[in-house]
């Protein structure tokens, strides 16, 4: 992954360097926390990238679950626990197994697994539903594992073989399985949802989807911690100069749940006392059709990250007729990626012409290597962020209030 910021950034090279200086020694933990194979601190996901055993369990699980009458998988999540797995299936589109997700309530779409459940029964296939919640007693995850485990009760004489069921070791929810004698795969205590991608949580759904955990997690060891570092310092700064939002513009549209991943891991780390960063989800080029007119003419409370995704695919706008061609010819021969190349150094010269300040960031391929740096990087940079703001990045007592409420409301 290649990161630029000379020139864009609207910072100056010595703030940034300053700010790096600042970390280098929480830079250092950050890389004792890798090493750390018990996961003892807070940093504790910084070390699942470097964890044999963790890929070794997820391949025996693979091995063990996944059969030629395997026909589905069925994910059943909210938040952390589902927003990394969908941003790597998009992002890679794995052609192995069909994939379904199942985050907030929605009758339509239980409506929907029930009838795939049904169906592959009369089928005589199979699949397979991974329940994932850290604490175990997720509100959403547990509604609708409830309804699709009823239903694999009813028409899987051995349902129990169908399921697995990721959390922490100790919760309630990893008890009953084990009870039940569904197989569970263990989330370490201290690894967060959001910083679990790289855990459990995000490697079994990539490995059955027939993705290279271990390219994934080769690429994120590679991260230049000194580069997040400077990332976040960039970032910390723009946010004092009044720029309290930040937007991750993603120029391909195989990208957004990437996107939402990022939305979430800001949003919830850097959210504390009465500070934070109002993180945005940008579609290249899409919304260039719908909020650029914003970004460069409306208030200057915005730092953009432009991301891109080296693909090598060549679908080439080819000649029609004269009378067609002529309506727009300067994209007569062009590939589609080099019009989305020109519409983004169009953007990003637009950007500097308004003094608006921005990074990039380039996926040098569609590969499990390159989004795993930058998972990695992310994490890094988010932690690095919330020591420059002094908040605590592992938090996040507030989302607790709504579902303290809602217990409350449900068992009236």
């Amino acid at each position: 992954m290649k990161f630029t910021y000379k020139d864009t950034c609207g910072v100056k090279q010595s703030e940034i360097d300053a700010l790096v200086k600042k970390l280098s020694p929480y830079l250092a933990q950050l890389k004792t926390a890798s090493q750390d194979a018990n996961y003892s601190t807070d940093e504790a996901c910084l070390h699942l990238p470097f964890d044999e055993s963790l890929r070794q369990l997820i391949a025996e699980t693979v091995q063990k679950k996944k059969s030629e009458h395997l026909r589905e998988v069925m994910v059943v999540g909210i938040g952390g626990s589902i927003l990394g797995s969908q941003a790597m299936c998009q992002a890679l589109r794995p052609s192995g197994i069909p994939f379904s997700f199942y985050d907030t309530v929605d009758s339509r779409k239980i409506i929907t697994a029930i009838e795939t459940i049904k169906r592959l029964a009369a089928e005589e296939r199979q699949l397979l539903v991974n329940i994932i919640s850290k604490s175990g007693a997720t509100i959403e995850t547990h509604a609708n594992g409830r309804v699709i485990l009823e239903i694999l009760k009813e028409v899987f004489p051995e349902w129990q073989k169908q399921v697995v069921v990721t959390s922490e070791p100790e919760s309630k929810l990893s008890s009953w399985a084990r009870e039940q004698g569904i197989d569970t795969l263990p989330n370490p205590p201290k690894v967060g949802g959001r910083f679990s991608v790289l855990s459990a949580v995000g490697l079994l759904p990539a490995a059955l989807s027939g993705l290279d955990i271990k390219s994934l997690h080769h690429g994120a060891c590679e991260i230049d911690f000194n580069e997040a570092a400077a990332s976040a310092a960039i970032i910390y700064l723009n946010l004092k100069q009044g720029r309290l939002m930040h937007d991750l513009f993603l120029f391909d549209s195989d990208l957004e749940n990437l996107g939402k991943w990022h939305r979430q891991l800001v949003g919830e780390s850097l959210g504390k006392d009465g500070q934070g960063i109002t993180p945005l989800v940008s579609m290249g080029s899409v919304d260039l059709h719908s909020m650029v007119q914003l970004y460069l003419a409306g208030p200057k409370d915005k730092f953009t990250t432009f991301v891109t995704l080296e693909r090598g695919e060549a679908v080439k706008v080819q000649p029609m007729d004269a009378g067609y061609d002529d309506i727009v010819p300067y994209v007569t021969n062009k590939t589609l990626a080099e019009v989305m190349a020109a519409i983004l150094a169009g953007t990003k010269e637009a950007y500097q012409k308004r003094a608006l300040p921005f990074v990039s960031l380039d996926l040098e391929s569609a590969s499990e290597r390159e989004l795993g740096y930058f998972f990695q990087f992310k994490l890094v940079e988010v932690m690095c962020l919330a020591k420059l703001m002094g908040v605590d990045v592992f938090g996040q007592s507030c989302v607790e209030e709504y579902k303290i409420i809602t217990r409350h409301i449900l068992e009236k």
